[in-house]
């Protein structure tokens, strides 16, 4: 069974043990860096207080909250904006994603493909948080990013109501797993992130991304984390595929 902080860390793999969340992002050269500060989990609507762990070291769970979530910037994506091509899409992966040094590379990458840049990524450095839709790739931690695989299954079941919320959740997840590794375990880091991050929508989402998963995985989620990005970039950022059907 997948655990829902995995699945919102946004690298679900149904036919593989569940990982926690905290392992799945990249490290993105040229990607956002995000400050991630400690934050009571009690003072966001809808969800539950800090639990606290018994980890001599760290007894107060509240450490391991991210408010990373509310860094996704962007409004709700959409489905097929085409404003990608495969080649582009190909070129982020090689030149923001694996290259050596690629901060450079890719910000020299971002102003020349501006369009296609803010699907990926989301609005661009400078430009206001609502300009654009979330990308296709949503903050992880301080300095990664990860593939937005919540929208893109929401979208593919048409919810697209849960495209934006389990995002911000998918974030705070992955922010809260990065804000623990050292002090708490991984199992207590999953346990109080699907606490502290998950609401009632997101919940609901949840539920909905869980029950229909076998029609969207196809779509958004491939083998490892290049595939999966390469999938959901392409299913928010490319064309619409070609009608096989006749009217």
């Amino acid at each position: 069974m997948v655990s829902r902080s995995v699945l919102f860390a946004g690298t679900a793999l149904a036919i593989a043990a569940a990982a926690p969340a905290c392992s799945l992002s990249m490290p993105v050269y040229g990607g956002p860096g995000v400050d991630v500060p400690a934050e009571d989990a009690s003072a966001r609507d809808g969800r539950a207080p800090p639990v606290t762990t018994t980890t001599p070291t760290e007894p107060d769970g509240s450490v391991c909250f991210s408010s990373l979530g509310d860094k996704v910037k962007g409004s709700a994506p959409v489905a097929h904006r085409n404003l990608c091509d495969a080649q582009a899409i190909g070129e982020v992966e090689r030149t923001c994603l694996t290259a050596v040094h690629g901060d450079v590379a890719c910000k020299a990458w971002k102003d020349t493909h501006q369009e296609c840049a803010r699907c990926i990524f989301g609005p661009l450095d400078g430009e206001a948080a609502g300009s654009a839709p979330i990308g296709a790739l949503i903050p992880s931690g301080p300095q990664s990013l990860m593939p937005n695989l919540g929208s893109c299954g929401a979208l593919v079941l048409g919810r697209s109501d849960c495209a934006l919320p389990i995002a911000k959740a998918s974030a705070c997840t992955a922010g809260s797993c990065t804000a623990c590794i050292g002090t708490v375990s991984k199992r207590d880091c999953e346990a109080f992130a699907e606490t502290a991050c998950v609401g009632t929508k997101e919940r609901e989402c949840d539920k909905a991304l869980k029950d229909d998963f076998a029609v969207w995985a196809s779509t958004c989620q491939g083998a490892n984390l290049p595939a999966t990005f390469t999938r959901v970039a392409y299913y928010l950022c490319g064309a619409a595929p070609a009608d096989a059907g006749t009217d």
